[in-house]
């Protein structure tokens, strides 16, 4: 029976979930890996009551990595400082590592990967992206290694998810749904890693990575959240068959890569359109496997701690792979298209003065222009305006600011657009 001995950064949520994965489970985990999973050190702010008094406790979790008689270090920090040294020291003295810090991958994943295979060490993220959904590991193996991943879209917020879906149910506002998130507990106090798009946009960068074969690019991506979004275009969307969901979007156009995180209109019916509340899911297109659905939660102590405690039984086993499947010095410079040049469909929500759409019957055909084909449409009646919402078909992104901007603003008080995605499987 092997030892595999492990130095535990982080004693919140995530970290205590772990710990009690590990003792509580301990027998059936050996049984299975043929390993005793063994915390020998944690480093937190604080000393905790729940860790057994014979675990070591380090005040800098720099310690950690230092430490010659702990094999794996797993961190659960969460941030940028502290987690940035504490990954590069743990790889320079040539030790595994487990993260659940999608920020730090999105954003450092390269170099990260260099070291990593400088000093032939694993780095498990399970648990960066989509919690206990075994994202990471599919796109690793059966999708990647046997296939071409051509596209995927994914739900990979929670909070985002939660207020549409009560957005969507209730009519309510989205102050009000993101208020009622943050009394459950799921949104932070200062919500706006979330609602802005960025949480959903480093799982894209992460996971974008692995399927194109390139450094992560979190900074070349167009991120759009969903503070935005109101009531009206929830309604307007609903009367036109669609939904509204927060969507993390990846395309493969031969050597461009669309990869973008936007708040997009679905086709109501398709399945990723009823995934609600705080679950997440991800369609993913391959090339011979063809489409396929994972759905599942995507945060929690004990989810988040599943995929944590799986990375390190690939450790026990030697299931090793690449950070990003390929050699470090294999990943190419990704090749992200300007959002501008996105090619679909779209939403258009336009707010117009009663008296000029009822003095012409035909003033929203006449106002987008005849070089826009007005698929359907839906209005809805204010006191001293109409809210009209109508789909525009297989347009570049660039013609569509073009029609907002050359709108009679005498006439239509405010407009906005949102993009619409219907995968075709």
């Amino acid at each position: 029976m092997k030892t595999l001995k492990i130095g535990l950064a982080g004693l919140g949520t995530v970290g205590k979930s772990v710990y009690e994965i590990l003792k509580n489970d301990s027998k059936s985990l050996a049984k299975k890996h043929n390993t005793n999973f063994e915390i020998v050190a944690v480093s937190a702010k604080s000393k905790k009551n729940f860790i057994d008094s014979k675990i070591k406790f380090c005040e800098n979790a720099i310690d950690l990595a230092k430490d010659p008689n702990i094999d794996v270090v797993v961190e659960v920090i969460g941030g940028m400082e502290v987690a940035k040294d504490l990954i590069y020291e743990s790889l320079k003295n040539k030790k595994h590592y487990i993260t659940a810090n999608k920020a730090l991958l999105a954003n450092d994943g390269y170099e990260i990967a260099k070291l990593a295979d400088t000093n032939n060490c694993y780095i498990g993220y399970e648990a960066s992206t989509v919690g206990a959904v075994p994202i990471i590991k599919s796109f690793k193996s059966n999708f990647s290694s046997a296939n071409q991943i051509s596209e995927f879209y994914g739900i990979l917020n929670g909070t985002c998810n939660f207020i549409l879906t009560k957005m969507t149910t209730n009519g309510a506002n989205f102050s009000d749904v993101l208020k009622e998130a943050q009394e459950q507990g799921y949104a932070e106090a200062d919500p706006t890693f979330d609602i802005k798009g960025i949480d959903a946009a480093h799982k894209l960068a992460i996971l974008s990575a692995i399927a194109s074969g390139t450094k992560p690019n979190f900074n070349g991506q167009y991120i759009e959240g969903v503070d935005k979004i109101d009531a009206l275009d929830i309604k307007l969307a609903k009367n036109l068959g669609y939904k509204i969901k927060l969507l993390a979007v990846y395309k493969k156009n031969n050597e461009k890569l669309e990869q973008a995180v936007y708040p997009a209109l679905i086709d109501q019916n398709l399945l990723i359109a009823q995934v609600n509340g705080t679950y997440n899911t991800i369609l993913t297109n391959c090339s011979n496997a063809g489409w396929n659905m994972t759905i599942g939660h995507g945060a929690g102590g004990l989810i988040t701690a599943s995929a944590i405690v799986a990375d390190l039984t690939d450790i026990a086993n030697q299931n090793f792979s690449k950070t990003f499947l390929f050699d470090a010095k294999d990943l190419e410079d990704s090749k992200i298209e300007d959002i501008k040049k996105r090619k679909g469909d779209y939403f258009v929500k336009l707010e117009i003065l009663k008296d000029s759409i009822q003095k012409d019957r035909d003033f929203l055909q006449k106002a987008i222009g005849k070089n826009f084909n007005l698929v359907q449409a839906s209005f809805i009646d204010a006191e001293n305006e109409v809210y009209a919402g109508f789909i525009i078909e297989n347009k570049e992104e660039s013609e569509i600011l073009k029609l907002i901007n050359g709108l009679d603003f005498e006439k239509v008080k405010s407009s906005k657009f949102i993009r619409v995605e219907n995968p075709k499987f």
